[in-house]
């Protein structure tokens, strides 16, 4: 196997940081009893409750949380692949990121999980620009994720560490002025003929996602983020094409200034090929639109929706007891579900949030006021846990949450070992601050049912 040559830039770091069956069958429990009992379970609050002393606070103010307005984010297969190039600021998850500065891509070290310092795979991004701060007329957050479920539940600790935490998740920042060395000032064309006016870095080539800063030594053409894509490229299929590519090479010159059209295609300095890794999750686009008015049908002041959530708990419960040979679901029952854990009235006040929009797989809310909401009762962040933003000292603020729902979309298998979360909330910088090269922000995750 070919060695690879260290090519990084010194100056080219980023600065971091760090579907469900309604309706239940009812034995000897009356209509009128049923609606109590839904009623009595409609307590259940999202962030409410100091999960660490158990007391509930109430400071008369209503948080906006989930349902209090925001954007819904929905992934779709595009009907134009070039929508998802850079310079049509896509919002987007799976395959690999449209990096929104083409120039200041971070370097793996900066993109690799600090559990195993594997290489962190692209979950999404969203574009998110600020109407009020010309600095970031254009903005887009990206949201990494380690691979590994062993990574992801040892996260779990270190995102309470004020000391250089080893996350497995992470999130980037980039923000540009209307004018910049990389777009028009203009609206793109919507016809796919736009084009960037530059090329961007070069990335590794079987990841497609972090900066090539490292070369094969055979080919001198193929480019890397780590030697851990490098081997992996290898074992993958670049032994047998190493050569080829040598000869392939000989007289042409790679880093050249010459823009080619793959090189525009690409928007990245690589073609618009895929990457050579297979294990990409699949891409989509992330339509990121208002749903309120769908929320406002699906309400009423008696909290339907909040107890169609409650119905599939009763459901899921009486299954379990048929599943245990009784089959009629008596008051004593009910009285039992009465009693059910916090846990449980949690989940089932999420999952009855998120069947108002099913295929839901974000929710975008940035404000200092808005809350996640959380599919469980531990996990949950205290203030404190949030660290103030490491470059300018403010406040983060929430800005979005990736629901579970996406790592259907991913197409992950249903086992013991397989990627799994209950929730990821991230928090921004309230100021939104310039840094050169981007910054990163702070992600909170909340582990999903065993």
């Amino acid at each position: 196997m070919a060695v690879i040559e260290d090519h990084s830039d010194g100056d080219d770091e980023i600065q971091t940081e760090n579907a469900i069956t309604h309706g239940v069958s009812v034995g000897n429990v009356s209509e009128i009893g049923l609606e109590q009992t839904i009623a009595s379970l409609e307590i259940v609050a999202s962030d409410d409750v100091d999960v660490e002393s158990g007391d509930e606070e109430d400071d008369g103010e209503e948080d906006e949380i989930w349902g209090g307005g925001g954007l819904k984010g929905f992934v779709s297969k595009p009907e134009h692949p070039w929508k998802l190039l850079r310079q049509y600021f896509p919002s987007k998850a799976g395959g690999a990121p449209a990096w929104l500065d083409p120039m200041k891509v971070p370097p793996a070290k900066h993109g690799s999980c600090g559990i195993c310092d594997k290489p962190l795979q692209f979950v999404l991004q969203v574009y998110a620009p600020s109407e009020d701060d010309a600095s970031a007329f254009h903005r887009t957050l990206f949201v990494f994720v380690c691979t590994s479920l062993a990574c992801l539940q040892q996260d779990q600790n270190q995102q309470r560490r004020k000391d250089k935490p080893k996350r497995s998740v992470k999130v980037f920042r980039s923000q540009l002025p209307r004018e910049n060395d990389y777009y028009s000032a203009s609206p793109p064309l919507t016809d796919g003929s736009a084009l960037p006016l530059c090329k961007g870095a070069v990335l590794c080539s079987w990841c497609g996602t972090w900066k090539g800063d490292k070369i094969c030594g055979g080919c001198k053409e193929t480019r890397y983020c780590s030697q851990t894509h490098q081997m992996d490229h290898w074992r993958g299929g670049h032994a047998p094409g190493c050569r080829q590519a040598q000869e392939k090479m000989k007289a042409t010159n790679e880093e050249s200034c010459t823009t080619s059209s793959s090189d525009v295609e690409g928007a990245d300095g690589v073609s618009l090929s895929s990457p050579a890794c297979p294990s990409l999750w699949p891409e989509f686009e992330l339509i990121v639109e208002d749903h309120s008015d769908d929320e406002d049908e699906d309400s009423d002041e008696g909290g339907m929706d909040e107890r169609d959530g409650v119905r599939r708990l009763l459901s899921e419960y009486e299954n379990r007891r048929r599943n245990q040979g009784r089959e009629e679901f008596s008051s004593k029952d009910v009285a039992e579900l009465q009693e059910s854990s916090a846990e449980e009235q949690q989940w089932a006040a999420f999952q009855a949030r998120v069947s108002k929009t099913p295929g839901q797989v974000l929710w975008y809310l940035r404000s200092a006021d808005a809350k996640p909401l959380w599919p469980r009762v531990d996990g949950q962040p205290k203030t404190t846990d949030i660290p103030q933003c490491s470059h300018c000292g403010g406040n983060r603020i929430f800005e979005f949450q990736i629901l579970p729902q996406l790592l259907y979309y991913f197409q992950l298998k249903d086992d013991p070992d397989s990627l799994d979360w209950g929730t990821i909330a991230v928090y921004s910088c309230e100021n939104s601050c310039t840094v050169e090269g981007g910054s990163q922000e702070f992600a909170w995750v909340q582990p999903g049912f065993a």
